[in-house]
Formats: structure tokens, C-alpha cells, sequence
């Protein structure tokens, strides 16, 4: 009975650091996959232009206005020296929205909109300086 006790639990830890392994390899395949990854940095106005349709995007804005906020997602317009975007479906919580100010510096990162050369979608932000 001590033997199949033993089998038991050895059989127990090589399921359970073979379930390990499987979580590492996931959490490198989600990386793998993270957009921002893909993108070489902050991008100029140019490099944006550049982009086909649903490619990622890395990029600095100020924001210029705020346009409205429904189900946690954001419109706003940003802008820097060289053009404006216009981000829509930034994904943010109503009282992100609300402390977002008019000038304040953020870095967004999302795709390229297909339907136009300066739209941002399925964006989010991280406030660079207010």
C-alpha cells in the first residue's frame, strides 16, 4: 500500500510540473503576441501615414479634445508638431476619462483604422505628462 502511495504522489508532481511548463509556454506566446512588441518604438507622424490598415501602433499625443466615453471606451483627439489623430475605442474607465485633461501628453498605443489615415482604434493610453 506504501508503494502505490509513493507511485501516486510521484505521478502527482510530474502532472503538476508538466502543467507549469504549459503556463510559461502560454505566457510567452501572449507576449509573442502583444501589438506593442511588434512596433518599433514611438512613431513619428510620417511612419504612421506609412502603415497599411491594422497595423500596431506606438505614438505621442497631446490631447486636444475629448469627445465622449460610453462603456469603457473613449473618444478623444490628440495631436503633436507634425498632425492630428483622431483615437476612437481607447479603452479606459470613466474616471480615467474624467481626470484626462485638455494638454496632457499621453503615449497611445492600437491599431491603424481602416477607414481612414489618421484614426487610432482599439487604443490604450498611459499618461505620459500632464
Amino acid at each position: 500500500m506504501k508503494k502505490v502511495r509513493i507511485i501516486f504522489i510521484m505521478c502527482f508532481v510530474i502532472f503538476m510540473a508538466g502543467c507549469t511548463q504549459n503556463e510559461e509556454a502560454t505566457t510567452e506566446e501572449i507576449i509573442i503576441e502583444d501589438f506593442t512588441s511588434e512596433a518599433e518604438g514611438v512613431m513619428s507622424y510620417e511612419e504612421f501615414k506609412k502603415l497599411p490598415a491594422g497595423a500596431p501602433v506606438v505614438i505621442h499625443v497631446t490631447v486636444k479634445e475629448k469627445e465622449e466615453w460610453e462603456d469603457y471606451k473613449a473618444s478623444l483627439i490628440g495631436t503633436n508638431e507634425d498632425g492630428t489623430y483622431y483615437l476612437e475605442e481607447v479603452i479606459c474607465s470613466e474616471d480615467a476619462f474624467d481626470n484626462l485633461s485638455i494638454g496632457t501628453t499621453i503615449l497611445v498605443t492600437g491599431y491603424k483604422a481602416e477607414d481612414s489615415e489618421t484614426k487610432i482604434i482599439d487604443a490604450s493610453f498611459e499618461v505620459i505628462e500632464r
